[in-house]
């Protein structure tokens, strides 16, 4: 709420207003909008909240909504810390899924923070990225959120959460230096996290959360993500060898990928399980999709 306060006497607004006066005997902190306009517009916000709010807000673990009145509403959002930088969202409908979370402060610098003035500039900012444990089909594409999520999306599958420059209707990331540094050190929280999504079924899963280029940018930020993150994956142990382990890129001895064949998964396995072939070779799970082939080429 953008505006200038103005004191109020609290006890006089509590007497005629039964709901605030209910209110007022537990709640902290309440925030009354006497001129509200668009009230089915509202309700509607109220009744798609995303759960995904509660990865961003440490402080806060159950969020519960009510619409009063005849038509009466509730519904309540749960995240619950399983450990580790572990999360599991719980929304009304009983899904929900575990996601890896990484915060970071991020200090810009003083030019971006000329950049964008002192109604948003400060020392340092919390910063926040959330992975899905287990890749399905609504998180294949991630989203940039600043507390909500805004219009744009990125390729990467991952939630980028920060307190972006964006433009006047907080739907879209502006192209300035602000933006730029932040989403070079999401880059690299993101990078980061990628190993801990492998597993001994399938240590290669990695590899489908990483962002690719596509022939239409799906957003400013997403054009960032696809430059830094590859880049900085090289720096990581993030391909699985034969055996499964992770190794650096440079330590192994991939197929030559500028030959132009497509070569089933199958006879990546029988090449790695080959006595002539040692463990320095990618894993065959590396092959199993023509993304994660373009991801291995990256």
């Amino acid at each position: 709420i953008l505006r200038t306060p103005t004191v109020l006497d609290a006890a006089a607004e509590i007497a005629r207003d039964p709901v605030l006066a209910d209110l007022a005997e537990w709640a902290t902190t309440v925030v009354k909008l006497p001129s509200v306009t668009k009230v089915d517009r509202l309700r509607s916000e109220i009744e798609d909240f995303k759960s995904e709010f509660l990865l961003f807000v440490s402080a806060v673990r159950e969020v519960n909504l009510r619409v009063l009145g005849n038509d009466a509403f509730h519904t309540s959002h749960v995240s619950r810390d399983l450990g580790g930088g572990v999360l599991k969202i719980e929304r009304p409908d009983g899904s929900g899924e575990e996601w890896i979370v990484e915060n970071r402060m991020h200090r810009p610098s003083q030019e971006a923070r000329a950049e964008v003035g002192e109604a948003v500039s400060r020392d340092q900012v919390k910063v926040t990225v959330a992975v899905p444990v287990r890749l399905g089909a609504a998180q294949r594409r991630g989203r940039f959120w600043a507390y909500f999520p805004l219009q744009d999306l990125t390729s990467a599958s991952a939630l980028f959460n920060a307190p972006w420059s964006v433009n006047d209707d907080r739907t879209t990331l502006l192209r300035n230096g602000y933006n730029r540094e932040i989403l070079q050190t999401v880059s690299a929280m993101f990078a980061c996290v990628l190993p801990r999504l492998a597993t001994s079924d399938d240590p290669a899963t990695h590899l489908d959360y990483l962002p690719a280029r596509g022939r239409e940018e799906l957003s400013f930020g997403d054009s960032l993500l696809c430059t830094h993150v590859p880049r900085m994956a090289r720096e990581i142990a993030l391909v699985p060898d034969a055996t499964g382990a992770l190794k650096h890129a440079m330590a192994l001895r991939p197929l030559d990928f500028l030959v132009d064949v497509t070569v089933p998964e199958t006879f990546h396995q029988a090449w790695a399980l080959s006595p002539n072939t040692g463990d320095d070779v990618p894993h065959w799970r590396c092959y199993t999709t023509t993304q994660r082939i373009a991801r291995l080429r990256q």
